[in-house]
């Protein structure tokens, strides 16, 4: 039985056809022609294998795509995080604001009223954001005579330690020949008609991807926000008719 052609002949063949083409088809000049070289090793059906793999380009997208698709989703969730937070501020402090000057036009309610109301406010401006589970609005308020008790005297720190020191320079806005600090009223959380109350509110707002909180370094899921502002109670006490 007579044997057929061999593997690496037929190979041969077939690389001499194409050249042919190739030179039909850019019209060689007959100065230039194409010398075929035939290497045994280098035709041989694994060698053309390895060839194929090398230059199959087939799937490297998708390969790319896995590599950076983590990097994009980090930094789009991480945006949209950081954009939600401070749209959370802003709507807190607007809310707290509100809140306060609600309270001071009801000086005749009692102060867990008071605090009710002003959280049922906050909640309802904040109802967007969420509450982070297990967790409640806090409120807080300081009660001060007048704004010039509300505040400490301006003065000048010297040595940086952002703290008055005996002997740096100051505002004496009370003309009574020393430094003095803020002066809130003791006992008291409402103040009276004329008074100046300091609110202070802390929003425990819900992180809306567990990674970007964990980065942030808030993995217990929760995110204090805190807004302030300073309000003066009605003059005159209102009541109903």
């Amino acid at each position: 039985m007579c044997a057929g052609p061999r593997v690496s002949d037929v190979r041969y063949r077939n690389v001499e056809g194409r050249l042919r083409r190739y030179r039909v088809r850019t019209r060689r000049p007959p100065s230039r022609p194409v010398t075929l070289r035939y290497s045994p090793l280098r035709h041989s059906p694994r060698a053309d294998v390895r060839a194929d793999v090398r230059s199959d380009v087939r799937g490297v997208t998708i390969v790319e795509f896995a590599i950076i698709l983590p990097v994009m989703l980090s930094l789009i969730c991480g945006a949209i995080e950081f954009g939600h937070l401070l749209f959370a501020r802003v709507v807190l402090e607007g809310a707290v604001t509100e809140a306060a000057r609600t309270a001071t036009a009801t000086l005749e309610t009692k102060e867990s009223d008071r605090t009710a109301i002003m959280r049922a406010s906050i909640a309802k401006s904040m109802s967007d954001f969420g509450t982070a589970p297990g967790k409640s609005i806090d409120i807080t308020s300081t009660v001060y005579r007048n704004f010039s008790t509300a505040t400490p005297e301006t003065y000048t720190d010297a040595n940086g330690n952002k703290q008055y020191d005996k002997g740096e320079p100051y505002v004496d806005r009370n003309k009574n020949g020393i430094w003095d600090n803020a002066i809130p009223v003791t006992g008291d959380t409402l103040g009276g008609p004329g008074d100046v109350v300091s609110y202070t509110v802390k929003f425990p707002k819900r992180v809306l991807f567990g990674f970007v909180g964990n980065a942030m370094g808030y993995g217990s899921g929760v995110i204090p926000l805190s807004a302030s502002t300073v309000v003066r109670n009605e003059a005159v006490v209102t009541s109903a008719s």
